[in-house]
């Protein structure tokens, strides 16, 4: 338990001496003082995490060896499935070669979401062996239902900031700090972020939340205590009624449309 101490001749029994008190209790501001301890603690927490974030490159967060795939708009969609599966990827970069430029990124959720259209509508879903990646993007119907992600978010001004990464290619380059991928990443509301060599504009890999956390985990370095606070009481997670959960008797069906 920590204590506050009082220098000789301040106590309240006027003779010299010292008094020793709880820091929680009447000396020193009591709860008030407890609670802006705490704010100071959270204030110089976000500030060391800023000051690292500002630091680091995206270049740091990329693995020594990896692969990256690329994929041409012209291919069928269902192959570019199979290829991320395969490969162990949740997204790749789009290209478009009439264009000469990525223009957006395919997950392996968007196919999901395709089949998903697919049987709402009752469309045959053996033509999607025959449906490229551009036919699908070109699909306005598609576009607009299953294939809107990324809501914009409202802040303060009441103005909405979001983008659609199928049809806007976001990306940073390598030698941009983690605090412009993080800012891009929540304020855009993306899910994955390409990470170009700016000489070239070569993809070199596609980030997320968790490569900047596991980067955070593995080299952020301090000593004092700056992560008193639960996640819950920094509103991180989602609790109650929130949270969706799927029940056993369920078909796949019904829980993706949940």
């Amino acid at each position: 338990m920590s204590h506050a101490q009082l220098p000789p001749g301040g106590g309240g029994g006027g003779v010299g001496g010292t008094l020793i008190a709880p820091a929680g209790g009447g000396v020193g501001g009591g709860a008030t003082g407890m609670l802006r301890e705490r704010e100071v603690v959270r204030t110089t927490g976000k500030q060391a995490i800023m000051s690292f974030l500002e630091t680091q490159t995206c270049y740091s967060v990329l693995r020594a060896s990896g692969k990256v795939v690329v994929f041409d708009t012209r291919i069928p969609i269902q192959l570019a499935f199979y290829a991320l599966v395969e490969h162990d990827m949740q997204a790749a970069p789009l290209w478009d070669t009439k264009k000469c430029q990525f223009v957006g990124i395919l997950t392996v959720t968007d196919f999901i979401d395709v089949l998903r259209y697919y049987r709402e509508t009752g469309a045959d879903v053996i033509t999607l062996a025959s449906r490229s990646i551009g036919d699908i993007l070109a699909d306005e119907e598609i576009l607009s239902t299953v294939l809107r992600k990324n809501p914009p978010r409202r802040f303060a001004t009441g103005e909405p900031v979001g983008a659609d990464q199928h049809a806007l290619f976001l990306s940073v380059d390598a030698d941009a700090t983690l605090d412009r991928a993080c800012h891009l990443l929540h304020d855009k509301t993306l899910d994955f972020l390409p990470v170009l060599l700016p000489s070239d504009m070569r993809v070199l890999a596609t980030i997320t939340y968790t490569c900047i956390l596991e980067h955070l985990v593995s080299n952020f370095r301090e000593q004092r205590r700056l992560f008193d606070d639960t996640i819950y009481d920094l509103g991180i997670g989602t609790y109650g009624e929130d949270v969706v959960v799927a029940h056993p008797q369920q078909t796949l069906h019904e829980v993706l449309h949940t």
